[in-house]
This record gives structure tokens, sequence and C-alpha cells, in this order.
């Protein structure tokens, strides 16, 4: 999977005509991904040292979505590494 820095998905949507579709990726344990689908390239979004970023909420994801307005506006959710903690298990 490529990767794509924060800094270069503000500027993605300038550079490109094509839609972009975000997939939230749900870890209970590490915290929201984000990864792009633009036209079958998948991206994953990293910090500026490389690292995949976490996001701890999903409204502060979808807060930095909301100023990339060329991404698409329905996003993919994965919950496939959403495990239920104990309690409610």
């Amino acid at each position: 999977m490529k990767t794509i820095r924060l800094h270069q998905l503000l500027s993605l949507g300038s550079q490109t005509l094509v839609p972009i579709m975000p997939h939230v990726i749900a870890d209970n344990r590490a915290g929201y991904a984000l990864a792009l689908d633009v036209e079958g390239e998948y991206y994953e979004v990293v910090s500026e040292n490389g690292e995949q970023l976490r996001f701890r909420t999903i409204e502060h994801l979808l807060d930095l979505l909301a100023d990339v307005p060329e991404v698409v506006c329905a996003a993919r959710l994965d919950f496939s590494r959403w495990y239920p903690t104990p309690e409610y298990a």
C-alpha cells in the first residue's frame, strides 16, 4: 500500500479530478486510521515521520475530512479490528 502524508492529503484534491473514497479503519486499541482509494490505488495516511496516523475519536477524523472537499462525502467504515470489551462481550 502506498502512503500519503497529512499535508499532501490537503493538497491531493487539487491534483486529481477523480473521486477520492475515504476508508475509516476502526481499532478499539489503537484508534481510528484513514486510508484513501483513488481509482483503485490505496493510500495509507501517515504522519510527518511516516507512521500510520491515528485519531482518538471518529469526530476528529471526520473534521479532517471536512477540510478536503474533494473527498467523497461517504466513507467506508472497516470494523474488522474492533473487538468488544470484555464487559460487553
